[in-house]
């Protein structure tokens, strides 16, 4: 299980339909353990939930099924059901995917990177750009 972790930091910063949203945290393990938990779909669903993930596509890379060239389903209550493509894989350090369209979003770009940090501790710094489908995001 992932755990536990600290809330660092929130922020969104958004124009008439371009939103920005940056989480970054920091967990008592090395990148190495974190890693895992936002690539492979059960372990995301075990500390994302209610979102259901599921992967559709392995990558390119028969030893990383979950990395570049993947394609995971993803049903969450508030967006919907979309398809999210991995467009960077760097394991243990960087995972970046896409989306087109869900339901209040589209055009969605998300990065995580994985910092390694003093104690063998991980900052994450989670990253997601999209254009509103409903309007401007507020804080």
């Amino acid at each position: 299980m992932l755990g536990p972790f600290f809330a660092v930091s929130t922020s969104l910063a958004s124009d008439d339909d371009h939103s920005v949203v940056v989480i970054e945290q920091n967990f008592r393990q090395p990148p190495e353990i974190v890693f895992d938990y936002f690539v492979v779909p059960l372990m995301l669903e075990e500390w994302n939930s209610p979102a259901e993930i599921t992967l559709i596509e392995p990558g390119e890379d028969p030893r990383e099924p979950y990395g570049f060239g993947a394609v995971r389903r993803v049903k969450a209550p508030i967006l919907g059901t979309f398809d999210e493509n991995i467009v960077q894989f760097q394991r243990p350090h960087l995972i970046s995917y896409y989306f087109d369209k869900s339901r209040i979003a589209r055009n969605t770009w998300g990065s995580v990177n994985l910092i390694p940090q003093e104690d063998r501790w991980t900052h994450v710094k989670w990253t997601i750009e999209y254009q509103s489908q409903i309007g401007r995001a507020h804080v």
